[in-house]
C-alpha cells in the first residue's frame, strides 16, 4: 500500500474517532486486528476489542476532538502524533463523569493491509489523564 493511503486510511480513523462514526471505524479495523496496547479492561485485539475500546472513549469524552499533528508513513506502517481533546462527561475506566476537560498527546504506530489497519501500537501522555483523575 502506498504511503498516501495509509495516510488517507489513518485520516478516515480519525475522523470517525472525532464524529463517533461506528460503522467508519469497523469499516477500516481488520477482524484479526492485533492491538499491543489496548485501553485497560478491553480485548487486546480483534475487530471486537477495537469496537470496545471505540466505544468506551466515544462514551466517556462524547465531545473528543482528534487533531492529527503529523503521519510518516512508509510501505505498510505509518507512524502518528495526535492531539485528543474532550470532556469526561461519561464513565472511564469504572470512574464516574468528572466534566473535566483533558488535552493529552499520542503518538501511534500502525500497519495497514488493503485499506485496514491490522496492527497497533501506542502511547499517550497519561500525566494528563491523572490529572483528570481517569487513571
Amino acid at each position: 500500500m502506498a504511503a498516501e493511503d495509509s495516510k488517507r486510511v489513518i485520516q478516515r480513523l480519525i475522523d470517525a474517532h472525532g464524529k463517533g462514526d461506528r460503522s467508519a471505524f469497523q469499516e477500516l479495523i481488520a477482524d484479526n486486528l492485533v492491538d499491543r496496547s489496548p485501553l485497560p479492561g478491553h480485548a487486546p485485539g480483534g475487530k471486537q476489542g477495537g469496537k470496545s475500546g471505540f466505544d468506551a472513549i466515544q462514551s466517556a469524552f462524547p465531545n473528543l476532538d482528534v487533531k492529527v499533528n503529523d503521519i510518516i508513513a512508509e510501505g505498510e506502517k505509518a507512524v502518528v502524533h495526535l492531539t485528543l481533546r474532550g470532556t469526561q462527561s461519561g464513565e472511564w475506566n469504572g470512574r464516574p463523569a468528572t466534566n473535566r476537560s483533558v488535552e493529552v498527546q499520542g503518538v501511534a504506530v500502525l500497519r495497514i493491509v488493503n485499506g485496514k489497519i491490522v496492527e497497533h501500537s501506542g502511547v499517550i501522555d497519561s500525566g494528563r489523564l491523572h490529572e483528570l483523575g481517569a487513571i
